[in-house]
């Protein structure tokens, strides 16, 4: 397996962009003689990076083996992050019981926008 890290201070840059670098390092890397031997690559990031390539990880060939760790620099650790688990922790599914809730707060704030709209386009139609 192949190394890449992604510095620290490229945490706000598009994470497509490190995922789409690292891929063609390592398609450069199994082309040379060197590195004919190289099964996949492993992503370093900083510290809470992971997630948002971990969801462009389902778009790649499911032979291409790509891991995703991130850097505790505060520990001095490597976390591997699965990306199916990363999906999970940060996608939108709420509990049924918490349905209810959601609906609440949003329906506060859309009510909220539907009053500025109706208020906008009176005072445009004016």
């Amino acid at each position: 397996m192949g190394w890449f890290a992604v510095p620290d201070h490229k945490t706000n840059d598009d994470p497509a962009r490190c995922l789409t670098f690292a891929l063609l390092w390592f398609d450069r890397l199994r082309q040379s003689s060197a590195g004919k031997n190289i099964a996949g690559v492993r992503i370093l990031l900083p510290n809470n990076a992971a997630v948002p390539v971990a969801h462009l990880l389902a778009a790649l060939h499911p032979q291409l083996r790509v891991q995703l760790f991130e850097r505790d620099c505060l520990m001095e650790r490597l976390v591997r992050i699965e990306p199916s688990a990363a999906a999970n922790f940060s996608s939108w599914i709420v509990p049924a019981r918490g349905a209810q809730l959601l609906q609440d707060r949003a329906g506060k704030e859309l009510n909220a926008l539907n009053f500025l709209l109706r208020v906008t386009s009176f005072l445009i139609d004016s």
